[in-house]
């Protein structure tokens, strides 16, 4: 589902603005629903001060480059997956996001709900999918070489760790996006 539709559509769209698929689908853009999102955060007193706001308003704009995906509640009760496909389900609330978005995502979420994941394990599903990508399109392959500097497909990390400090911080942790 994902492959073609980039293929057929996304290949076009740009994350500051809500696509409309031929179809006659739309999604909304990647920023505008993150920027009201942390806004309304920040009101709630989740974020201690503009400061803040304004630091987490910068994240959404430093990664909004390269090619558009789709996203938006990437985690794995959301997949079916058969020995020949993957299927997105609850799908009605998709946004724009860009690639590798939802892989980051769906890393978090087995991290916060089953506990910290090996660097092994989050560096071959990296690998497998930045492969996925260059398979399908080579315009979604990683960009290296001395002349290009962007480079759009996912790099390895570790997951976060919570540190000791933070968790008996008392902050309050911020509801999902």
């Amino acid at each position: 589902m994902r492959s073609h539709a980039w293929a057929s559509d996304l290949h076009s769209a740009a994350m500051d603005t809500p696509y409309h698929f031929q179809g006659g689908t739309q999604f909304d853009d990647y920023l505008g629903p993150r920027k009201v999102a942390l806004r309304r955060r920040h009101e709630q007193g989740y974020l201690p001060n503009k400061t803040a706001l304004h630091a987490m308003l910068g994240l959404p704009e430093a990664t909004a480059e390269g090619p558009c995906a789709f996203c938006k509640d990437s985690n794995p009760r959301n997949f079916i997956i058969t020995t020949q496909d993957i299927v997105a389900v609850d799908t009605d609330d998709l946004s724009l996001a860009p690639l590798g978005y939802d892989l980051a995502k769906i890393v978090a979420t087995l991290h916060l709900t089953y506990g910290p994941l090996s660097d092994q394990a989050v560096t071959t599903a990296l690998l497998e999918y930045n492969a996925a990508a260059r398979r399908h399109d080579a315009r979604l392959a990683r960009r290296t070489g001395a002349s290009s500097t962007a480079s759009w497909a996912c790099t390895p990390c570790s997951p976060p760790r919570t540190s000791a400090a933070t968790a008996s911080s008392g902050a309050r942790a911020p509801a999902p996006a």
